[in-house]
């Protein structure tokens, strides 16, 4: 097996397994609801992996990439418009109402107080069913839509660098990332089904449409050019783009909540102290790779 038919079958793994992660993490929100404080360590390894992807692996390996090619720092450029367009994007997407279910959603990921499912699919009603004029138990599938549809815009780029990625190194850096926070995010996005009420059977394809969304990013950017100069610029491009999404997804999504978050008996400093773990594991990794 050829090298460019060996990098494709790692990036069909890659695909696979984004897609069952997601899929799984969407339709196991209970089963896990027992274990915040491991859930809470793990989203703070998580944002220490993907800084540590982002900042140690995939921006330098673009910016070098691109400075052959290019005088301005077009790097940069693209790293910061990973990390705003999807700010940009969500801010357009969520009318006021769709924030504030955002807003829900992410107080909800606490899990302390989800239904269970051996009786009615959705949370049952309840006085407190609106918690400090914000958390409300009920949410529209309309609302439930334009957040999947936010969620999967960072899936569909993650996907795309991974789809372009020319070399092993590059592509398992990716790889680490996304599955970092892929199924966290999943698990979340079934709290938000749950919230809405939706039944079993619609919240399995609801989440299989966010689970492809990586995977398809996956096989466009495979299908995109990946040899000779032009390759190279798509794919580190895509690299420099992907590395701004997942800072934006971790410093703006997880670990503000995170930190603030009171519904684990994790302390703060064993919360930073994973974010340290994550962050060095890629910075070791970028001296062997």
């Amino acid at each position: 097996m050829g090298a460019d038919e060996s990098l494709g079958s790692f990036k069909a793994l890659a695909a696979f397994l984004t897609l069952a992660i997601a899929w799984a993490g969407v339709l196991l929100p209970i089963a896990l609801r027992h274990l915040l404080n491991a859930l809470s360590l793990a989203r703070m390894l998580s944002v220490g992996v993907m800084l540590g992807g982002g900042l140690l692996h995939l921006l330098p390996d673009a910016a070098e990439e691109l400075s052959v090619a290019f005088e301005f720092p077009v790097a940069y450029l693209l790293f910061a418009l990973g990390l705003l367009l999807p700010l940009a994007v969500e801010s357009l997407l969520l009318a006021p109402d769709a924030a504030k279910a955002m807003h829900a959603v992410h107080a909800r990921e606490q899990w302390a107080d989800l239904p269970d499912l051996s009786g009615d699919v959705g949370p049952p009603a309840a006085p407190d069913d609106v918690a400090h004029g914000e958390v409300r138990r009920d949410m529209p599938l309309s609302t439930a839509m334009v957040l999947l549809l936010a969620l999967s815009f960072h899936s569909l780029l993650e996907g795309l660098a991974q789809g372009t990625a020319r070399t092993y190194e590059t592509g398992l850096v990716l790889l680490l990332a996304i599955l970092a926070h892929k199924g966290l995010a999943a698990f979340a996005l079934g709290c938000l089904f749950l919230d809405a009420r939706l039944s079993f059977g619609t919240s399995a394809a609801l989440g299989l449409l966010f689970a492809l969304a990586t995977p398809t990013g996956i096989v466009v950017g495979m299908a995109l050019p990946a040899k000779g100069p032009i390759g190279a610029l798509v794919a580190s491009s895509f690299e420099a783009a992907a590395g701004g999404s997942f800072t934006y997804v971790a410093l703006l999504e997880v670990l503000p909540r995170e930190l603030r978050s009171r519904s684990s008996s994790v302390s703060i400093a064993a919360k930073l102290a994973m974010l340290a773990i994550g962050f060095g594991a890629m910075a070791a990794l970028a001296l062997v790779v």
